[in-house]
Formats: structure tokens, C-alpha cells, sequence
């Protein structure tokens, strides 16, 4: 959100010398919570690929539900900035990553956007997405004993 359009949505009719009416208060709440303002999220990931990851989530605790094969989603890029970062970890087994249905074939994960890619996260593992541009999430992948890597996606 830009800031003529945060000044639009929140402040409009309002001349600085009057207090915000407490609708646009609460509604500027949501809109920060939902846009990932330190969020805690816990997803089960699962095999059909409907685990998907808040827009306003910073932190995501993953379990899974069958096996290594559990799919989870990054969020779609049309509702976040660019440089909005999610942060995870997957404690007890590992899953498989993917960027937004709606973004799938047009935006990287890595160095990839075949259909359907994803990177595999390893058990015990952490990671950080971060939306480098519009069509462009980076993900770091960092092991229980602290190697980093970038999961190539498959």
C-alpha cells in the first residue's frame, strides 16, 4: 500500500486536528495484521496442496500431516509488498514449498517457475522467503546444524 493510498483508506475527511474515529481505527489494525505485522501462524501441511500461508504471517510453524511429500504455499505476490519476508520451520518432518496457485508458471522460486515447482524443507530445518521483486521469492534454507542452502525446486 502506498502512502497516498494509506492516507486515502484511513484518513479521509480527517484534518489532523481531529481524533481517528475508532472503525477506521480497528480497520487499520486489520489491515496491518493482515499484511504481516509479526503474525504467528501454525499450518498442517497436507498432500492436496491446500496449506497456504497468510499474507500477514512473519512466522510459520509447519507440521505435516503424511509425510515429506505435504505441500505448503507461500503467499500470493498480489498481496504483499515487495520485501515482505515469511519465516519458518518444520520441527519434526519435512515438507515441500511452493509459491501461490494463483502465481504458479509466472513466478520464481529460486531460479524456477515450471508448473507446480517446489523446494523441498527438511526436517528440523528453518527457512526465510523473501519477495525480491513481484515475480521473484527467495528462499534460504537453513539445517537443524546450521548449513544454509538455497533449495533448488523441482
Amino acid at each position: 500500500m502506498t502512502k497516498d493510498e494509506f492516507v486515502d483508506k484511513y484518513t479521509y475527511g480527517l484534518d489532523g486536528n481531529e481524533s481517528m474515529p475508532f472503525n477506521k481505527f480497528v480497520a487499520l489494525l486489520n489491515d496491518l495484521a493482515d499484511r504481516g505485522c509479526g503474525a504467528h501462524q501454525d499450518l498442517a501441511a497436507d498432500t492436496v496442496g491446500i496449506a497456504y500461508i497468510g499474507a500477514g504471517t512473519a512466522f510459520v510453524t509447519i507440521t505435516v500431516t503424511n509425510g515429506a511429500n505435504d505441500i505448503v504455499h507461500l503467499p500470493a505476490v498480489a498481496d504483499v509488498e515487495i520485501g515482505h519476508t515469511v519465516r519458518g520451520v518444520c520441527p519434526a518432518t519435512g515438507c515441500e514449498i511452493r509459491v501461490h496457485d494463483d502465481d504458479d508458471a509466472t513466478v520464481y522460486l529460486n531460479n524456477d517457475k515450471t508448473t507446480v515447482h517446489e523446494a523441498a524443507l527438511a526436517a528440523g530445518a528453518s527457512f526465510i522467503a523473501v519477495l525480491t521483486t513481484k515475480l521473484r521469492w527467495v528462499l534460504t534454507n537453513y539445517a537443524a546444524a546450521g548449513t544454509v542452502s538455497a533449495p533448488a525446486p523441482d
